[in-house]
């Protein structure tokens, strides 16, 4: 079978290991080994590459890897991006192609010059993020029809949002609650730095 370029985040990579994580465009999340001369490339999570895809039973190998990105600014903070990337590993569906979610997730490589309130982008992401994991409060009715209606709409439309001030507090105490009513979240190791 010939190889397919292909696009993916790498969520998971251990240096001096073949094996990665990657969050691939059209697959999903989906096992990875490097091959060739891509094994010599110091691999970073986080990292937005461009590869040659090819099945091998349950994993992949990829090869002629080339960075495309790494993350903004805003979203370089290495709290807040292993934490995007830990989430992402944990509660995305393993090989079932999440175009919205990989979509959402390359956001984090777009610089917003329109606004240097990295806290308020790092807020409406992760809102953004756990909204279309249908990981929020089941009562979240509690929090105001503004805020309910935010983070339903795109990155781009709640990040051009005036009210930044007004959500970010809001913003918070939904997050936490997120994290209060999730089963599973106290799996994670990086929610110290949110809640």
């Amino acid at each position: 079978m010939q190889p397919t370029k292909s696009y993916g985040i790498i969520l998971r990579a251990v240096e001096g290991s073949p094996f990665i994580l990657l969050l691939d465009h059209e697959h999903g999340i989906v096992d990875a080994y490097l091959k060739g001369s891509s094994l010599s490339l110091v691999i970073s999570q986080g990292f937005l590459i461009e590869y040659e895809l090819r099945p091998r039973g349950k994993r992949y190998s990829i090869g002629n890897v080339a960075y495309i990105a790494a993350p903004a600014a805003w979203a370089a903070p290495v709290s807040f991006l292993h934490h995007v990337l830990e989430v992402a590993d944990f509660f995305v569906p393993h090989a079932d192609p999440c175009v919205v979610i990989y979509f959402l997730l390359c956001q984090l490589y777009k610089p917003y010059h329109h606004t240097e309130n990295f806290k308020f982008l790092r807020l409406s992401f992760l809102c953004r993020f756990f909204y279309l994991l249908s990981w929020y409060p089941e009562n979240h009715t509690n929090f105001s029809p503004a805020l309910r209606h935010l983070i339903s709409q795109p990155l781009e439309t709640m990040v051009n949002d005036r009210n930044e001030e007004l959500c970010q507090e809001e913003m918070q105490l939904w997050l936490h609650h997120c994290y209060m009513v999730h089963p599973q979240a106290h799996k994670l190791k990086t929610t110290q730095f949110f809640i």
